[in-house]
């Protein structure tokens, strides 16, 4: 699925989400919304593969309202329906829900894995950086939930 999210621009041609008609904008805003609910699914992933990152950082560094309230109208029924949504799949069908959020999750790494070390100081600097996370994680404490 994040796959096909990934190429789904490229895939429909003549999609540009850089137009600032309602629609367009009040679409971003339910990507964002879903986004932010769904598990293993990154917004800013979403608006990257959409094309419109850019376009809505600079509206939000310029604080351009006109950009910024559509999407903050898309935001708020994706954000309701999609919690809805997921606890009643929760709910309803706990381990296909978890295991669909585990297949996004492991969907994304392939999107955001930067590659294999190309030498011999990039390798020890990965297993330095591991056995930093180990050593810190190991030193958190046990009771905190």
């Amino acid at each position: 699925m994040i796959l096909f999210v990934s190429n789904l621009p490229s895939i429909i041609t003549g999609l540009s989400f850089e137009q600032e008609s309602l629609l367009s904008l009040i679409f971003q805003g339910l990507l964002l919304g879903a986004g932010l609910v769904i598990p293993g699914v990154s917004a800013s992933f979403l608006l990257m593969a959409f094309g419109s990152y850019q376009y809505l950082l600079s509206a939000l560094a310029q604080l351009h309202l006109a950009v910024l309230v559509p999407v903050g109208i898309g935001i708020l029924p994706a954000l309701i329906l999609t919690s809805r949504f997921m606890n009643w799949l929760l709910h309803r069908v706990e381990g296909y829900t978890l295991y669909g959020i585990l297949g996004l999750i492991l969907g994304s790494i392939y999107q955001v894995f930067p590659g294999l070390p190309n030498s011999f100081g990039e390798i020890v600097l990965c297993f330095g950086l591991l056995a930093a996370g180990l050593w810190i994680s190991l030193r958190l404490p046990k009771n905190y939930t």
